[in-house]
């Protein structure tokens, strides 16, 4: 009988306490929720490991809840991606079978980010496809999936759809006024639009974002900016702001206890010390970022880090050390590189097989990375992604012009209505006074005499009252006047200043075009012959025909891989310049005549690429002619660069010539006429039997 009692009583309680408990587990999933959300991730993941999921049904909705918290947690602390994809699949299915639609299109978005990050893009274009439909009437949520897209199209190469999808996101975020996502939107603009090459509009978006996110002390956030905005000033060649963009970046990821967002600051400067020249400086970033890279299995900063280091045994021609980091890269880039890796891949890989006098072998990769450039440039649209952008901001402005043309309707109302108000004053004046003659009527006739005098004076200060508003109004309609003009005058100097730039712009992209297609189409080639009459040599070793034209093409080819380096310089340190000059003259060191090339600068100092060009020239000109006439045991050549004027002076202890002589050669002709192009002085002494000194000094601005 007692046991029955116990049983009933443990049967109407055991319900009420496992609702008390469902309850609890709610409270504590919603404050995990919370607490990922304020980027508290240790605390999030206390909440949710005190958590019982068994007591969530299978197929019930908050398992989704519960699931999908997993999930943002493995994205952004840990950084497990695929891990990530997996708990939002579950929550995906979840939410489907209870048709929770709100759910369905957060969760979906959410994973096209990271879908894309991981290279499944198929996956990612099925999932945005299903996420857009379900978040369409929410400006906050539509605008994350639209970036999320632009993130996807950004990665397959289709620029002008990214750049499109991420101004709609940003329109979208603006008009919620949700500061944090208008830093977003302006973000992936920039992001989409360093990617496309187009460096000063990114640089505008990039530093709107910077701006919103140090005003909502984002530290995160102000990383990343930092990070891309030291990509776009290394590619300008702004090695100074590169480096201070990427250490800021760097001391975040410190301060926040992150180390996994180091690797892309530390990538990056190892990048911009090797372009520096600071070889042993630049790998040693590099192994502290393979470290944290293989710690944290990021693949993809892996595999940046060794094509990396392809690049520098490259400049330095340790192709053996280059050899396996360049085949290991490109074998990545077949199974899942986007388009421009594999470009890349291929291209490395054929410098490096080239570089091994296997150009044989080299040949086929550098015609695949030629076809995929092609293809890559097909997809860069910069004239469509510019009239976005120029639309995009036309819109805005517009915006601001009606916003001006309402207040100026205010303004004008008011006056009115002050207008309005004299005249009511007036007529109270004018029926009070009426009052008081009605009331003295029987007042005597002077009375009456004084009171039509006192009336005329008031007429006349009434019309005073109406001459000097009808005159500050004129002047209003003056002013309004004056600021259209001058409104107008600074839209116009604008329009001025962006075709100006524009303009620039137009020409050094075909600069840069110009010589991409002497490097990879004629500098292809000429690797090709040279590789086959390497072939034809190694058959037929007697012949001293075949030998001399397998060394007028390498010399075609050092002489070409210098003018694309002319060609393809917006501007030139003078460091850069003497290591180049070096470089051309490395083949003959260590041989007869000694060549030295010393710079006696007291600081480096920037080359106009006239005077670049053709200093190049002339110092290549006067070493050729020392080389192949004077018979010399040693060519000096000595630079120095002080006050805005350079000297430059070629010195050899060959057999030297007479200067009065007539010359029958175009060398010092040319050499004259180069200098006449830079506003420079040349002078040449030489005797018989005594050498032959060049003098030359230039002027840098």
């Amino acid at each position: 009988m007692m046991l029955r009692k116990i049983f009933f009583v443990l049967l109407f309680i055991v319900p009420f306490l496992l609702k008390g408990q469902s309850k609890n587990e709610l409270i504590l999933l919603e404050k995990a929720k919370n607490e990922i959300s304020a980027k508290n991730y240790p605390q999030a993941r206390k909440f949710l490991e005190g958590i019982d999921s068994n007591s969530f049904k299978p197929n019930q909705l908050e398992k989704g809840f519960y699931y999908q918290q997993f999930a943002r947690l493995a994205y952004y602390d840990t950084y497990e991606d695929a891990k990530a994809v997996n708990y939002y699949y579950k929550a995906l299915k979840i939410y489907e079978i209870n048709n929770s639609n709100e759910d369905l299109g957060i969760a979906y978005s959410n994973i096209v980010g990271i879908l894309t990050d991981l290279k499944r893009y198929k996956e990612a274009e099925v999932a945005i496809k299903k996420s857009l439909p379900y978040v369409k009437n929410d400006k906050i949520r539509y605008g994350n999936a639209l970036v999320n897209y632009s993130r996807l199209m950004e990665a397959i190469g289709n620029y002008p759809k990214a750049v499109s999808l991420s101004l709609d996101a940003l329109k979208l975020y603006e008009e919620s006024g949700d500061q944090a996502k208008i830093g977003s939107g302006n973000f992936q603009t920039g992001l989409v639009l360093e990617t496309s090459k187009q460096f000063d509009k990114a640089i505008e978006y990039y530093n709107t974002a910077l701006s919103i996110r140090k005003a909502i002390k984002d530290s995160l956030g102000m990383s990343n900016v930092y990070n891309n905005l030291g990509i776009i000033y290394k590619n300008q060649k702004k090695f100074d702001l590169a480096i201070n963009s990427y250490q800021n970046a760097y001391s975040l990821a410190i301060q926040m206890g992150r180390p996994v967002l180091s690797i892309n600051p530390l990538i990056n400067l190892g990048v911009v010390l090797n372009k520096q020249n600071k070889n042993e400086k630049a790998i040693e970033k590099y192994e502290q970022a393979l470290v944290i890279a293989n710690k944290f299995n990021k693949e993809n900063a892996i595999n940046t880090i060794e094509t990396n280091l392809v690049l520098l045994y490259l400049n330095t021609d340790q192709f053996e050390k280059a050899l396996p980091l360049a085949q290991k890269a490109y074998n990545y880039g077949e199974k899942e590189g986007t388009l421009e890796e594999k470009m890349v891949f291929n291209y490395n890989l054929a410098e490096t097989l080239d570089g091994l006098n296997r150009s044989k072998e080299a040949f086929p990769y550098m015609q695949t990375a030629m076809k995929l450039k092609d293809s890559l440039n097909n997809t860069q649209s910069t004239g469509a992604i510019a009239e976005m952008l120029t639309r995009f901001e036309t819109e805005k402005k517009e915006q601001r012009i009606k916003l001006l043309g309402k207040e100026n309707n205010l303004q004008k109302l008011s006056i009115e209505n002050q207008e309005l108000s004299l005249s009511q004053r007036a007529l109270e004046i004018d029926n009070r006074d009426f009052s008081i003659n009605l009331k003295n009527k029987e007042i005597e006739s002077q009375k009456l005499k004084s009171f039509q005098q006192l009336q005329q004076l008031k007429l006349f200060a009434n019309e005073k009252e109406i001459k000097d508003l009808e005159l500050r109004q004129k002047n209003i309609y003056l002013f309004i006047a004056a600021l259209i003009l001058v409104g107008l005058g600074f839209f116009g100097f604008q329009f001025y200043k962006r075709r100006q730039l524009n303009e620039r712009n137009r020409m050094q992209e075909e600069k840069i075009r110009i010589s991409r297609e002497l490097h990879d189409n004629i500098g292809a080639q000429l690797s090709f012959i040279n590789g086959s009459i390497q072939n034809m040599v190694s058959q037929d070793l007697q012949n001293e025909e075949l030998q001399q034209t397998q060394k007028i093409t390498q010399n075609t080819i050092k002489e070409l891989r210098s003018t694309v380096w002319l060609i393809n310089q917006q501007e030139f340190s003078l460091e850069e310049f003497v290591v180049k000059l070096r470089e051309y003259l490395k083949p003959y060191y260590g041989g007869k005549p000694q060549i030295n090339i010393v710079n006696n600068s007291d600081q480096d100092y920037i080359l106009a690429p006239i005077i670049a060009t053709n200093l190049f020239r002339i110092v290549q000109e006067a070493v050729n002619n020392a080389l192949k006439y004077a018979e010399a045991e040693s060519i000096n050549v000595s630079l120095l660069a002080k006050e805005n004027n350079m000297k430059v002076s070629i010195e050899d202890d060959g057999k030297g010539y007479d200067i009065n002589a007539k010359s029958t050669g175009y060398g010092l002709k040319n050499m004259q006429a180069r200098v006449n192009t830079i506003n420079g002085i040349y002078k040449v002494e030489s005797k018989i039997n005594n050498g032959t000194l060049i003098n030359l000094s230039v002027p840098l601005s």
